[in-house]
């Protein structure tokens, strides 16, 4: 007659039971090596493991270890750079940020010029029109070219304080937030800027030029008409 066992499981003493059936139970995995028996002779409660008789525990398969292959070192490759670039990012973004810090005074400063410059010329063309005395003896329509050229110089100030303003707003809002998105509004408000002060020095530049040639052409033909 073979020997009987007690076993526990879930934490209850189970058995007795035949060898066999214990066996049957470490095959189909309802009992684990690690689990206790215990049988009569025995002083305490044992791990199965500790009972050749039962069996041999399965030996467990090593890990293999997966050398990465190069199309997993190319796409862990960007990750490993993403650090460096981040951070050359974060000091460039920081680097403008206090540029723009210094800047935005003078720009509010050129913004608020720019408004009294206006009206002041605004201002200069009513008097022009209402004090009659102050131009006396001037013709009348010399009296109506120069205030069309005081509104024209007030009218040619308003788009350059508007986009000094606007300039001024958006390094506000950077030095708020710290985003990239918004340095490239704060920079898209000045190019707005430079585009047209760029542009009303190439109409002086036209100007002057015209007035040159005028100049030399008047002075050609005055010639012309001294030697005749």
């Amino acid at each position: 007659m073979s020997e009987t066992w007690n076993y526990i499981q879930n934490g209850i003493v189970q058995g007795p039971v035949e060898e066999e059936v214990l066996k049957g139970l470490l095959e189909t995995g309802q009992l684990g090596w690690e689990d206790l028996v215990w049988k009569q002779g025995l002083a305490e409660w044992t791990k199965v493991s500790q009972f050749p008789e039962l069996g041999t525990p399965p030996t467990p398969s090593p890990v293999p270890h997966l050398v990465p292959g190069p199309a997993q070192v190319r796409a862990e490759a960007p990750r490993a750079m993403a650090a460096p670039e981040d951070g050359a990012a974060q000091a460039a973004l920081d680097t403008s940020v206090e540029a723009l810090r210094a800047t935005k005074p003078w720009v509010r400063f050129l913004a608020v010029l720019g408004i009294i410059g206006t009206v002041l010329m605004v201002l200069g063309s009513m008097v022009l029109l209402n004090f009659h005395g102050a131009m006396r003896g001037i013709p009348a329509a010399a009296r109506v070219l120069v205030q069309v050229f005081y509104l024209i110089m007030a009218g040619l100030q308003i788009p350059p304080a508007i986009y000094l303003t606007r300039y001024a707003n958006r390094i506000g809002t950077l030095l708020a937030s710290r985003k990239p998105e918004h340095l490239a509004e704060a920079l898209v408000a000045q190019k707005s800027f430079w585009r047209y002060v760029g542009a009303m020095a190439l109409i002086l530049v036209i100007f002057y030029a015209l007035i040159a040639v005028l100049g030399i052409g008047a002075a050609v033909v005055m010639g012309a008409r001294h030697r005749l």
